[in-house]
């Protein structure tokens, strides 16, 4: 498989993005059957991130650190230098709000999460209160680490027994804890390595196998795995079938979904849709929940028939702040530090990977 851009994958993502949004909105207008297991799309963006990376980058760490190929220090540059300043804007959104809101996030302990370390001690709850989402790129991060270190050197046969292992897990876990959402509270932990074991892996497995040419075409329209997205994402409420439902969308729904999209060559509108679903996407992911939290507490005292409207309104100014911190913000910030912090290597241009 030659090195491409996936459109396709950018749109699910994007689209996966606006659906986190909206459990959260659901869950602080007082609406939770909103895309009630909208948390889910975390477990398709780790699938998506280890498809992803694998394509993009596997190959420059097989050429190794010295010429053309690319160490896993270099690697983790780019990252952090792709990741870390909207996770900073994001997490500087939520301080700032739980100083004014006084809510008893705002200490030391929460502090240590602009060095994207969980909050673990202290009888916290959340491992990043400031804003929450970040506990996932938190675990990409350090899968990224693991991908670059030691993944890509590991067979097929390796990765599907650690994808076993980790889905194994992470299954007792669900059924443990009666719950699919799990990871970012400070009880669950531990489980978030199991998420992104398997969801990770699996997508590097998807990689290796697309390229190894042993999955065919799946001859299928683009709108029906956006389709099959958005419908598993909403349902009963939880804990109604919670634990299979999550299990089912996760280890057989969101792969599938994956390995149908890779397929798809968008084009026209198609594909200007989907690549500013794509561009959305990670500002979106990054910073929206604080603004959700703000928005929740200036709403809860409007009258009724005015709450939805300024939902709405919200919902626009979101999306609107994240394209603009993304393009006038991240952007300019990124080529700013970029030379600075990242070694050049072999001349060649870095792959656009979220």
């Amino acid at each position: 498989m030659t090195r491409q851009h996936f459109v396709a994958l950018d749109g699910l993502r994007g689209i996966a993005a606006l659906l986190v949004m909206a459990h959260h909105i659901g869950l602080a207008s007082g609406y939770p059957q909103i895309a009630p297991l909208g948390f889910l799309a975390v477990d398709l963006f780790f699938v998506l991130s280890g498809f992803v990376i694998a394509q993009a980058y596997e190959p420059r760490f097989a050429d190794g650190p010295v010429g053309k190929g690319m160490g896993a220090g270099r690697f983790m540059a780019i990252r952090l230098v792709r990741l870390y300043p909207l996770i900073f804007l994001g997490l500087l959104l939520g301080a700032s709000w739980s100083l004014i809101a006084g809510d008893g996030n705002f200490n030391a302990g929460s502090a240590i999460n602009f060095l994207l370390l969980p909050t673990l001690l202290g009888g916290a709850t959340m491992t990043f209160a400031f804003d929450t989402p970040v506990w996932s790129l938190a675990f990409e991060i350090v899968a990224n680490f693991a991908h670059a270190t030691l993944l890509w050197r590991i067979g097929r046969a390796g990765l599907a027994v650690i994808a076993l292992l980790s889905g194994a897990a992470l299954l007792a876990a669900m059924i443990h804890f009666a719950s699919p959402s799990l990871g970012w509270e400070t009880r669950t932990f531990v489980v978030g390595f199991f998420r992104i074991g398997f969801s990770y892996v699996v997508g590097i497995l998807l990689y290796r196998i697309v390229r190894g040419g042993a999955v065919g075409e799946w001859r299928v329209p683009l709108i029906v795995p956006i389709i099959v997205l958005i419908a598993v994402l909403h349902g009963p409420l939880p804990p109604l079938w919670a634990v299979e439902r999550g299990a089912v969308i996760t280890f057989l729904v969101f792969p599938a979904i994956v390995v149908v999209a890779i397929h798809q060559r968008p084009t026209g509108r198609w594909a200007a849709a989907m690549t500013w679903l794509g561009q959305l996407s990670f500002p979106l992911y990054a910073i929206h929940l604080p603004i959700v939290t703000f928005a929740a507490r200036l709403i809860v005292n409007q009258p009724a028939a005015a709450r939805l409207p300024l939902w709405i309104l919200f919902v626009f100014v979101i999306v609107a702040a994240a394209l603009a911190l993304e393009r006038r913000v991240d952007l300019p910030l990124r080529r700013w530090l970029r030379p600075r912090l990242v070694k050049r290597g072999g001349g060649r241009r870095e792959p656009a990977v979220s």
